[in-house]
């Protein structure tokens, strides 16, 4: 009801591998993670490693049931029993994340703010809601900076983003009001609090280069903690290198991590103008361990642009024995790959129809990833006989025809305009811009209930749009009816094709059916099916509807085998296409690669491939 559990032990190697699928209370995961990890001996932060992905749920679950008397219920009360003051460590995890980051603001600002004399270092800290505490303002307004006499400005979050005009005005008014009568900001700091939201507004308004260079000085830093779930805040900080104003060096952007035993705390910084950036930064570190007891490390460091310098000559060229290669050299030769793995997640998929000549359409003509996503309205004016290829002709004169795949095309229907009749939050669509009848892909944020709706542009800028019209959305996707009807799957189909596809494609068995153990467990609506084998093992799994995952572990690396597995599959089931294929290394050590990868070793590891 709740998922599945398989275990791999390597006894000779004390190690051993957990695959833990769930599809529902997957909130709890960690609760689970940690309860196998004690109970084996181990530790969280010293030895595990682990990789996430996401895959489809289940239909026909109960899931009050799986809630209230399931794995990771049980998981959970495991956990609590091994501490009686449970309710105790969690306040006190809280108090020690707010001590945390009121300590390495103090810190870090006093290093990086220590060399401003006159006048007085400004600084703009964004909180959340003024109902809300926000603990980077209180501690600097509270501690005694003795190498600096800081000014310190809190500029709250909206108290609503419905209109988020309205809200950015806002927020530049605030900004403006500080910095008039006095020197500009000389550094910004993100609060914890600060939502989402907000930080899109920040973005918006340090976008404008007006804004940006009449509000910070030339030499300025930006400080963000960097929680679970948000690393939205470590790419708002980095655009202040990339993006926003301060492209040349001295510009650094830094990710470090505060951690002791399984606690961790990532934080990110830019500063630009200061020369001496790393000895701040080491200095910030060492104060903030000696206060806090915990240990740091530099994740990664990003430099600005170099300035061009006329008739540069370096002054000598750099050899791997000039760098320190004791730790990576230790990473590389404590790795132990013992196994390959791979997921393949399939969704059935019905075969579009042939297009007609003279059809107008719309080409996807702008796309980067899932952002960005432009289309342009154009007519077909021929058809190649494979079918997946098209000669279009742009209406706008400005746009040479072109020969496009189908896979960029979104067929216009008659019903588009009309179906559905009421978009849900979180729909995609296609929005007119009035542009030569130019379309992007937005996000429906809220349903106004008088035929309008509120949009989210899908681009890096996230622009949003207010009271649009129904009459000028699309849905992004094609109607049903181009699109030809495909039979269901069926359970007992799925397990043939699983038989089947196996006894074909695992080195070694070929068609003895003793050389593979098969069991199959219906689920709700769907399947679980399950097979081992001396080499190796699989597991399927249906969801009731249109998705299928197949998790395969091989004891070789063996990518062919996979392939020759997925395809044999995918035949025998039929109008199934690959929609994500995660394949991974199993093993243990600092790190872990593909053994393929082990066959040839680095060349600043100083080593011979026969040694």
């Amino acid at each position: 009801k709740e998922g599945y559990l398989t275990v791999r032990a390597f006894p000779d190697q004390k190690y051993i591998a957990f695959d833990l699928m769930l599809w529902t209370d997957i909130d709890r995961v960690d609760a689970i993670k940690q309860a196998l990890v004690h109970d084996m001996g181990g530790s969280l932060s010293k030895s595990t490693s682990s990789f996430r992905i996401v895959t489809a749920g289940m239909k026909g679950i109960d899931y009050d049931v799986c809630q209230h008397d399931g794995l990771a219920t049980f998981a959970q009360s495991r956990l609590d029993n091994l501490c009686d003051a449970n309710t105790v460590a969690r306040e006190l995890a809280l108090s020690e994340t707010v001590l945390e980051q009121e300590i390495v603001v103090q810190e870090v600002l006093t290093r990086f703010m220590s060399d401003i004399q006159q006048p007085s270092p400004v600084v703009a800290i964004i909180c959340g809601s003024e109902a809300v505490s926000c603990p980077s303002s209180d501690a600097i307004q509270t501690a005694t900076m003795s190498s600096t006499d800081l000014k310190v400005h809190p500029v709250y979050s909206c108290k609503s983003f419905s209109d988020m005009r309205l809200c950015e005005s806002g927020t530049l008014e605030r900004l403006v009001t500080i910095v008039k009568g006095q020197k500009k900001l000389d550094g910004i700091v993100f609060d914890a609090s600060v939502p989402f939201e907000m930080g899109q507004v920040i973005h918006k308004v340090l976008s404008d280069t007006r804004n940006y260079d009449s509000l910070l000085e030339e030499s300025h830093m930006v400080l963000s903690p960097v929680p679970k779930g948000q690393n939205w805040r470590a790419v708002l900080v980095d655009r202040f290198r990339t993006e926003l104003g301060a492209f040349f060096e001295p510009s650094n952007f830094a990710d470090f991590r505060l951690h002791k035993s399984d606690t961790r705390f990532d934080w990110c910084l830019f500063a630009c103008g200061r020369e001496n950036f790393f000895a701040l930064l080491a200095d910030s570190l060492s104060d903030i361990e000696e206060k806090t007891g915990f240990t740091s490390s530099v994740e990664s460091v990003d430099n600005g642009e170099n300035r061009f310098v006329e008739g540069f000559v370096a002054p000598f060229e750099p050899r791997d024995s000039d760098y320190d290669k004791s730790d990576s050299s230790l990473r590389w030769l404590s790795q132990q790959p013992v196994g390959y793995q791979a997921v393949i997640q399939m969704e059935l998929t019905p075969r579009r129809k042939q297009m007609e000549k003279f059809e107008r359409i719309l080409v996807l003509t702008a796309y980067d990833g899932p952002w960005g996503q432009t289309y342009d309205p154009a007519i077909v004016t021929s058809i190649r006989e494979e079918g997946n290829k098209l000669r279009v002709k742009f209406e706008s004169e400005s746009m040479d025809d072109e020969l496009v795949e189908r896979e960029r095309i979104r067929r216009l229907h008659p019903k588009d305009a009309l179906e559905p009749s009421e978009f849900e939050v979180g729909k995609m669509v296609l929005f007119e811009t009035r542009i030569d009848g130019m379309m992007k892909k937005a996000m429906i944020s809220s349903n106004n209930g008088d035929d309008t709706y509120d949009l989210i542009l899908v681009d890096f800028e996230c622009d949003m749009h207010f009271k649009v019209p129904r009459s000028e959305l699309i849905s992004a996707e094609e109607n049903p009816e181009f699109f030809e009807e495909v039979p269901p799957i069926t359970q007992e189909p799925l397990q043939r094709a699983f038989r089947k596809a196996l006894f074909e494609t695992v080195p070694g068995t070929g068609a003895d059916e003793a050389d593979l153990a098969f069991r199959f467990f219906p689920v709700g609506e769907g399947l679980v099916a399950a097979s081992a084998w001396f080499h190796g093992n699989a597991i399927l799994k249906w969801n009731g509807r249109g998705r299928i995952e197949l998790n395969l572990f091989l004891d070789k690396e063996d990518k062919p085998s996979r392939v020759k597995l997925q395809d044999a599959f995918m035949k025998e089931i039929g109008n199934l296409s690959v929609v994500q294929l995660d394949e991974f290394p199993r093993g243990h050590g600092k790190i872990v690669n593909f053994a393929i990868d082990l066959k040839e070793p680095p060349h600043w590891l100083g080593m011979s491939t026969k040694s």
